[in-house]
């Protein structure tokens, strides 16, 4: 919890003190996640993946890792279509891709991956979720 805190207030972000915490993610909660997901943009062109802790080690307490790429590499789906779905499930984006390779460049990176971090919340849980997109 204190690693994601930290990265929120490095972005200047501030959980009010009503708030609650964030809380870890679980394997099959993840998976249940990207299916959702999965299933509300297939067929506007883009697959879902997962990476990071979650499936390598079936648990995190930051963030859940997702990968969302065209299905027809040829092609070039809008971004926006997974926006939408992802704010349909219950998802807040906090920061653009824009703000975090700032935040990177201001830390000494040059890392150009197409990444958006996202507060999903649902069930009284709040959980992190970085969206990673691929072209």
């Amino acid at each position: 919890m204190k690693i994601i805190s930290a990265i929120l207030e490095s972005f200047g972000y501030r959980i009010k003190s009503t708030q609650r915490p964030f809380t870890r993610w679980g394997l099959e909660e993840g998976l249940e996640f990207v299916r959702e997901l999965g299933d509300g943009v297939h067929d506007q062109g883009w697959g879902v993946g997962m990476t990071g802790s979650v499936l390598l080690e079936g648990e995190s307490g930051d963030d859940l890792d997702v990968i969302v790429y065209p299905l027809d590499a040829s092609k070039h789906p809008d971004k926006d279509l997974v926006r939408g779905v992802l704010v349909a499930m219950g998802c807040r984006m906090l920061f653009t891709c824009a703000a975090v390779q700032r935040h990177w460049r201001g830390k000494g990176s040059t890392d150009i991956k197409f990444v958006e971090k996202w507060a999903y919340k649902r069930d009284g849980r709040r959980q992190m979720v970085d969206v990673f997109f691929l072209s």
